[in-house]
């Protein structure tokens, strides 16, 4: 997995996390960390979802709180009411 991509998991959703500052844009590192993660909680049976979170960057001088912006949720179950 690359560092560029966080991989975690709640319960039975799987959450790939961007990690690539200052800007978390899709360079080559981020789409290869998102494809292995996808097919990493693809592959594991006990992942219903897959989330990908796009942490929206704060300036050090700034007083707000860090954010996140959901860009996808893939949903992985043949399971309807998973």
């Amino acid at each position: 997995m690359s560092d560029a991509v966080l991989r975690s998991t709640e319960g039975r959703i799987g959450i790939l996390t961007i990690n690539n500052p200052p800007v978390n844009a899709l360079a080559a590192a981020v789409r290869d960390g998102i494809k292995q993660g996808i097919e990493a909680f693809g592959a594991d049976s006990s992942i219903d979802a897959i989330v990908v979170d796009l942490p929206v960057p704060v300036p050090p001088t700034s007083s707000s709180k860090p954010r996140s912006c959901i860009i996808s949720v893939l949903r992985i179950s043949g399971n309807p009411s998973a």
